[in-house]
């Protein structure tokens, strides 16, 4: 067969169903780029695929470039104003503070917090504790000269008040006498109110039996901690506080304390005592917010010297 015979067989058929037939040696029609409408009739081979390769290399240096250029221009805009960074700052503290769950066992303090009084605010803390309680013990550190407490300093004010309440009926799980129980059918449900930093988040983590939890929470100010019920007293039951912290302040002041330092203040059932870290300041007072001399330690005051005359000799 001649190398037209394809050709010419073509031809044949093609004027048998009474068509034009198909010119010999004629190429065959371009092809159309499917989605594209190019058309590649005349293409080398390789072409497209150069094409495919390029285009792919100028998206990947697109977006290296955006990524690496925006945070220097978003950078450059915040760095150039400090109220910007400020306003970043507070909103990503803002957001991330409402994601945080507070804690049922955390209340905001009554009043400003940076002037908390721990005689005040031992009304707000008994109820919190439950009602019915006894005071054991009272613990404010860094109590300044007027009586109140910044809650909100870095050198972290802190009250604990100790309470117990006495239970109607001896816990389930009591044990006999012999073996810690209690002789008078009395037992007792201590619980301290904590007041310390508003605001503060804090991480807890809780086991018992099959349930345990681990995660953050906001604490409010005034917090509340329930421990297991016990039927020994180590200490006698209290009366509230009577005595005004600023009052104490004033006599400390008398006996040598510098007006601008922060003290320590307990009352328990000896009385009061008042403290000053890195001075000489120890002072305990009864009941009734007398001083006891005997007890307490201050600098002794300096005599003034009156300078001596030659001519009186």
């Amino acid at each position: 067969m001649s190398p037209n015979s394809n050709d010419d067989l073509n031809n044949l058929i093609g004027k048998m169903n009474k068509g034009p037939g198909v010119p010999p040696n004629t190429p065959p029609p371009p092809v159309v780029g499917i989605g594209t409408g190019a058309v590649f009739g005349n293409v080398q081979p390789g072409t497209q695929q150069n094409n495919g390769l390029r285009n792919f290399c100028c998206c990947i240096g697109i977006i290296v470039i955006v990524t690496t250029a925006l945070p220097f221009v978003f950078m450059s805009w915040m760095f150039s104003d400090t109220s910007n960074i400020t306003k970043f700052a507070m909103s990503i503290s803002t957001q991330m503070m409402e994601s945080i769950p507070e804690s049922k066992n955390s209340i905001a303090v009554v009043g400003d917090a940076t002037k908390f009084d721990p005689i005040v605010g031992f009304v707000q803390a008994a109820a919190f504790a439950g009602g019915d309680v006894k005071l054991v013990s009272l613990e404010a550190q860094y109590v300044k000269s007027d009586g109140t407490m910044d809650l909100t300093a870095d050198y972290k004010a802190r009250v604990d008040y100790e309470f117990v309440r006495e239970l109607s009926e001896p816990p389930v799980d009591a044990p006999p006498v012999g073996a810690g129980g209690s002789l008078d059918d009395k037992w007792y449900e201590p619980i301290r109110v904590s007041v310390y930093d508003p605001g503060r988040v804090m991480h807890v983590t809780s086991m018992g039996g099959n349930f345990s939890y681990s995660g953050n929470y906001v604490h409010k100010g005034m917090e509340r901690d329930i421990s297991k019920p016990t039927s020994k007293l180590n200490d006698p039951l209290l009366d509230p506080p009577t005595c005004s912290f600023d009052d104490l302040w004033v006599i400390a002041v008398e006996k040598g304390a510098p007006e601008n330092a922060v003290a320590t203040i307990t009352y328990d059932d000896k009385g009061y005592e008042f403290s000053i870290r890195d001075t000489k300041i120890d002072l305990f007072f009864d009941q009734r917010c007398q001083l006891n001399d005997e007890k307490s330690a201050f600098p002794v005051p300096m005599i003034p010297v009156e300078p001596v005359n030659p001519d009186d000799f």
